[in-house]
């Protein structure tokens, strides 16, 4: 077998996506300014490099310093390191997206005869929606952490949920990878470890069929979490005389915007009232921003219809509580009425992406595989639907000094927002017989588990 068979016709359109992002990603490298948040990162990596310290210049643990210590190495200056980790992730993140969720699918679809094939084109269509997305392209200009965050995220959802085997080498890598997810963002560690804890809990009930995470595993998890947590409170206490030093600075830019300080019961519901109210609308927002509505809305639907297999109880999990937590710091302030920026919740985008994704790329493939739609017409109206979603990204960089607040819509602005969303309409009208993949709410490896079961029986 040639190389030529070997490669799907799906991975030659990854190839040229992923060419096509990185190109953009390495002139926002050149054009754009460092973001000031990535100052403290550099101080800290030369901190590190000169195991000093003294001069760790930021309350931030050292998850993306880490990375940019060896960029320091080459290059000798902070600036170019920073934004060359950041475009590394940045590239990462397109190709791991594409293998996490490609292996992620192909434990969903039920046809045996195409399921390679829809996993490939969700695995591709997730790799897409990133990879000409505006807000994520402009990212390594700026030498920012979050496209490292990212990955750590789709990777702790990867050896959790997908590699379901038990060996020291998979152990090893999770544990790895949730030291890393607590050291880059403290938060994300604690709620997306806390949403697997759920997960746990909440799978042991009877109405869900699928086999449950090993308790091994998330003995792992928490060990992990706990050491990691353990060490960085320590190095808090040695330098800033503070265990919880990082949270207390969280306190203090929640003090800064709204004026209120989390010290009280009062206070804490009055910040998860105004969560409830403002934040979790304005993420919302933020969703369809970056996609569209019916897309998400095609994803939520996805979500709690199949809430009883394995991978979307954990997103709905794990998901969700980062979503509450951080809907309270983007709620917009009663003194200043705007919210904070989507870039807090931008490490979750990925998982929303392949919501969406799955009925899109059975749809793909069914059609092909039938003579009764409209090929050429269901193409141009996905042509389109991307097109659009290309260009409502542009206001955000002539908005860039908004720092990813809502911006002053125009008329042509909202004619492409309209066209965006009827395309996507149009796609699901015409092929609504097969929008959905799934014909069974539980995971095919119940079923399969089941069926052996009943043979036993016989």
């Amino acid at each position: 077998m040639n190389l030529r068979e070997k490669i799907d016709v799906i991975d030659l359109y990854f190839i040229a996506s992923l060419v096509i992002g990185s190109i953009v990603r390495v002139i926002s490298l050149f054009t754009l300014p460092l973001n000031l948040d990535s100052y403290p990162f550099i101080r800290a990596a030369m901190g590190i490099l000169e195991l000093d310290y003294n001069r760790y210049g930021t309350f931030r643990p050292p998850g993306f310093p880490l990375l940019i210590v060896p960029y320091l190495l080459i290059s000798g200056n902070g600036e170019i390191a920073a934004k060359l980790a950041s475009l590394t992730s940045s590239i990462l993140l397109l190709i791991s997206s594409y293998v996490v969720f490609r292996d992620a699918s192909l434990k969903l679809f039920d046809d045996k005869e195409s399921s390679k094939q829809k996993a490939r084109y969700t695995g591709f269509l997730v790799s897409l929606l990133l990879s000409i997305n505006i807000y994520f392209m402009i990212h390594p200009g700026y030498g920012i952490r979050e496209e490292y965050l990212t990955i750590l995220c789709m990777l702790v959802f990867y050896f959790t949920i997908i590699k379901t085997q038990i060996s020291l080498k998979y152990n090893i890598c999770l544990a790895c990878l949730i030291s890393l997810l607590t050291l880059t963002l403290l938060t994300a560690g604690l709620f997306f470890v806390g949403g697997i804890i759920l997960f746990f809990l909440i799978s042991k009930l009877k109405w869900f069929k699928f086999k449950p995470i090993k308790t091994k595993k998330i003995l792992i998890i928490l060990i992990s979490f706990s050491l990691t947590f353990l060490l960085w409170a320590l190095f808090s206490s040695f330098t800033w005389g503070d265990p919880l030093y990082n949270w207390q600075h969280q306190s203090n830019f929640f003090l800064n915007f709204y004026k209120m300080e989390l010290n009280s019961l009062e206070n804490i519901i009055d910040a998860l009232i105004n969560a409830l109210i403002g934040g979790i609308p304005y993420e919302f927002y933020y969703f369809f921003f970056f996609s569209s509505m019916l897309f998400v809305i095609l994803a939520i639907y996805l979500l709690i219809k199949n809430i009883r297999r394995k991978q979307f109880l954990f997103l709905f999990f794990v998901m969700g509580l980062n979503l509450l937590y951080l809907s309270v710091f983007i709620a917009p302030s009663k003194l200043i009425n705007v919210p904070n920026s989507s870039r807090v919740m931008v490490y979750l985008f990925p998982f929303l992406y392949y919501l969406g994704a799955i009925p899109l790329a059975n749809i793909f493939v069914e059609i092909n595989n039938s003579k009764k739609y409209n090929l050429q017409l269901i193409y141009l109206f996905y042509i389109i639907f991307l097109i659009t979603y290309v260009v409502k990204g542009i206001p955000f960089i002539m908005y860039l000094g908004y720092g990813g607040y809502p911006f002053p819509p125009s008329l042509l602005y909202l004619i492409f927002v309209i066209i965006n969303e009827l395309s996507l309409i149009i796609v699901v009208i015409k092929t609504r017989d097969i929008t959905f993949p799934f014909s069974n709410s539980i995971d095919k490896d119940a079923l399969n588990s089941n069926f052996r079961k009943n043979e036993e029986i016989r």
